[in-house]
């Protein structure tokens, strides 16, 4: 027997993604601020090691809590993950860039090079443009890092797991800019308690950035999902198929239908009209010149993306004279009382399933359906 199977629901990864990068953060940021006190007297190479030790331990803290939560939410989806290979890549990653970020504050204060300059005033820092881009480059260059080394995990278990470097590169590009602005609001003289508020907060909402980007994202790691013909069909499908979809799924979905001769998937956005038991119904204006409904026949497996989730539906195609025709063609003109449709007009019955569907396609969909029949 087939078990369905979809990827995490968007607003539950972002949620459980943000907290475990704030709980992490603060944890780094408590780790940073107790070994700071700790090695406020010892002379400089001493302190050097201690802040680099300080990043390593952050690091473990924040990438256990990180990818424990990661892999958790993606086990579900994808049974055969190794839960272990993928916290201990996470954290792997995640010690190496707060190394990398630490290193160089604790090789200058290891040569002395940060102390105050002449007249005792403390050099000045780089301007915030300049702080922001290397910022942004850094959280690109960072998230690539994390998505190479996760993507070597989900292969085998997704179709294109080589999409997570490039998804996690954009995400961390944003979530870092957040973290970087968070670090500027305190001063020197921000007690040592309030500095752990701000980078908690500051390490909440970058997570909520990286968790609503990768998030939004998973679904397409297993999902062939078709292409539509025209460049404006193509955009609003991505609109359809993303967390944006409330701008427009109040009265268009994705409808996916096999060719009649070649069985190729084809996708294309439709206005639709809400009808009774659950159906939407989708009026074929100007039937003559379009083709698609001609591979709709009595009783198709098609599949629909309705607010946001890909269903397996069952379609009919309802021609003028159908006993089904007048009462779907009620309801699309009671959704629509400004249009005028024929009632020489075709009209498909769309009925989504309860079931959501795993997957379109891709090899490694396949082989779970297989291995769980």
């Amino acid at each position: 027997m087939e078990v369905a199977r979809t990827p995490p629901r968007w607003s539950t990864w972002t949620a459980a993604v943000g907290i475990a990068e704030g709980l992490g953060i603060l944890a780094a940021a408590t780790v940073a601020v107790l070994a700071a006190g700790v090695t406020a007297g010892w002379t400089r190479a001493p302190a050097a090691a201690g802040a680099l030790a300080a990043a390593v331990l952050g690091g473990v803290a924040e990438g256990t809590l990180v990818g424990t939560v990661q892999s958790t939410l993606l086990r579900r989806w994808l049974p055969g993950l190794s839960a272990r290979r993928w916290v201990v890549a996470t954290v792997a990653v995640v010690v190496a860039l707060w190394l990398l970020g630490t290193l160089p504050s604790a090789l200058m204060a290891a040569v002395g090079s940060t102390d105050a300059g002449a007249g005792g005033a403390a050099p000045e820092g780089p301007p915030m443009l300049v702080l922001l881009l290397v910022g942004f480059v850094g959280g690109a260059l960072g998230g690539a890092a994390m998505g190479a080394v996760q993507s070597g995990v989900l292969r085998g278990h997704v179709t294109h797991p080589r999409r997570w470097i490039t998804v996690n590169a954009l995400a961390w590009s944003l979530g870092l800019l957040v973290i970087l602005l968070a670090a500027t609001l305190p001063t020197q003289d921000t007690p040592r308690g309030v500095v752990a508020v701000l980078a908690a907060g500051g390490g909440l909402l970058a997570g909520l950035v990286v968790g609503a980007v990768t998030g939004w994202a998973l679904p397409g790691l297993d999902v062939d999902a078709p292409r539509a013909k025209t460049r404006r069909d193509r955009v609003v499908l991505e609109v359809l198929r993303s967390p944006a979809h409330v701008l427009l799924s109040g009265r268009l979905l994705e409808l996916r239908y096999r060719g009649r001769r070649t069985g190729t998937w084809h996708a294309l956005p439709v206005e639709y009209a809400p009808a009774e038991h659950g159906s939407l119904v989708v009026l074929v204006a100007g039937s003559a010149g379009k083709r698609w409904w001609r591979s709709i026949g009595e009783r198709n497996e098609i599949l629909v993306v309705h607010r946001g989730r890909t269903r397996v539906a069952t379609a009919r195609l309802a021609r003028a004279g159908h006993p089904d025709h007048a009462l779907a063609l009620a309801a699309y003109r009671e959704r629509f009382p400004r249009a005028q449709p024929s009632v020489f007009d075709p009209l498909v019955v769309v009925h989504p399933h309860g079931r959501p569907l795993e997957s379109v396609g891709g090899p490694s969909a396949v082989r779970r359906r297989q291995a769980m029949a």
